[in-house]
């Protein structure tokens, strides 16, 4: 498993976090969609191209989103996921350190990770997306479209 680069381990990584958090999706890079554009009308056509109904982005992006109608032109739903960090037990530290990593939450948690980050979501975690038929998360460089969403 050797790395030309960061971003192939940054995939890598994401990807076993994905398996150990028992996250069942399917993992798309956004370089490998051929569009093009900037910020929200890039986003709205990587959207379209993988037909997804629904664009969930963090809030921080808002601004230059709600900015554009190209969502609302296609038809693709925004909706903005507040993210609450929460707090949990870390070795060797009195007080909480947030945003480590999920390595570091792993490592401090072990089995029960996965419902620690999912008490930090402000939307149905998507798991419970069922009735959507795609969507799109932007917040690292990939794309997620749960596998049971066909």
């Amino acid at each position: 498993m050797g790395h030309k680069n960061l971003a192939s381990l940054t995939i890598d990584t994401t990807k076993y976090l994905a398996e150990c958090f028992d996250i069942k999706v399917k993992f798309q890079k956004s370089s490998d969609i051929k569009v093009d554009g900037k910020k929200a009308e890039l986003l709205a056509r990587i959207c379209k191209e993988i037909n997804a109904k629904t664009y969930i982005s963090p809030v921080g992006s808002s601004g230059y989103i709600d900015a554009s109608d190209v969502f609302q032109e296609q038809g693709i739903e925004v909706l903005y996921n507040d993210y609450s960090h929460p707090k949990y037990s870390q070795l060797h530290n009195k007080e909480f350190i947030s945003h480590l990593s999920g390595i570091d939450l792993l490592f401090n948690i072990g089995p029960e990770s996965r419902k620690i980050i999912a008490s930090g979501f402000r939307l149905p975690y998507p798991h419970e997306l069922k009735s959507w038929n795609k969507f799109f998360i932007s917040d690292i460089p990939l794309i997620f479209k749960p596998k049971h969403i066909d």
